[in-house]
């Protein structure tokens, strides 16, 4: 089964090569890159991954991944990575070790999106052992898929994220997609035992595509939970505001579902 690696970027052509381009597609042999960078930008990506296809794109990362939508053909399977990702891990007998056969799990997530007639998969958002063993090896329920590594079956007619809440550009593109998406395709698929490393943007780095300030994580948040009460809520930890999903969301019908290995 084929799919397409699309990695939006901005100002970082040392971080992702160091990382995901080293870390996860050259570690695993992928092929058919899509690197999306703003137009003075493109001819250094040319230079330095004559391996990749180099598109340029809007800029900010709401833009681009919106843009996703219609660059790519109708059905293409996209597996959107962000820059930074320096590892991806199965959890095996209660512990996490890298994954050695990364593209058959991607795969298995396609055909288990396109057999439920989904759109959208993901993977645990953290490296926790004991909660992710704690976990369902699957979920097709509504949960969380952040956007460092998550699968996309790419519909023309998919609902857009909101570009700006309150004034401010979003960002918390990744809860409001899996909320659409659930919406829209009765479901969400996340894999519970695979994980990433990816760094967690840090407030006002203005490199990458995840840029953050504390004005617009507040706007973020609260855009979205005013515009989707019934399926989150605002909660607080030591990252700041924070968005949280709310359980027991009734689904509109039960889903088929693939067994995995």
């Amino acid at each position: 089964m084929k799919f397409k690696i699309v990695i939006p970027t901005y100002k970082r052509i040392q971080i992702f090569k160091k990382k995901t381009y080293q870390k996860i597609i050259q570690k695993y042999q992928l092929d058919e890159v899509y690197i999306f960078v703003v137009k003075d930008e493109v001819e250094q990506y040319q230079q330095q991954f004559p391996d990749c296809y180099i598109v340029e794109s809007p800029k900010g990362y709401t833009e681009t991944f919106n843009y996703f939508y219609d660059y790519f053909d109708e059905n293409d399977r996209l597996l959107i990575l962000h820059d930074d990702v320096d590892a991806f891990y199965e959890l095996q007998d209660g512990k996490l070790k890298e994954a050695e056969d990364f593209i058959s799990i991607i795969n298995s997530m396609f055909k288990d999106l396109e057999l439920n007639k989904m759109t959208l998969g993901g993977f645990y958002p953290c490296q926790n052992e004991l909660w992710m063993s704690k976990s369902p090896k699957r979920t097709d329920n509504l949960k969380f898929i952040i956007d460092p590594v998550s699968c996309h079956i790419n519909k023309k007619d998919s609902p857009r994220v909101t570009l700006r809440y309150k004034g401010h550009e979003h960002s918390k593109q990744d809860i409001e997609n899996s909320i659409i998406h659930y919406i829209k395709y009765n479901g969400v698929i996340r894999y519970n035992h695979y994980c990433y490393k990816s760094v967690y943007a840090p407030k006002n780095d203005k490199t990458g595509v995840g840029f953050r300030s504390q004005d617009r994580e507040v706007a973020s948040a609260e855009g979205i939970v005013e515009k989707w009460p019934e399926y989150c809520y605002i909660k607080h930890n030591k990252k700041g505001i924070q968005v949280g999903m709310r359980r027991n969301i009734k689904k509109k019908f039960d889903c088929c579902s693939v067994k995995k290995t």
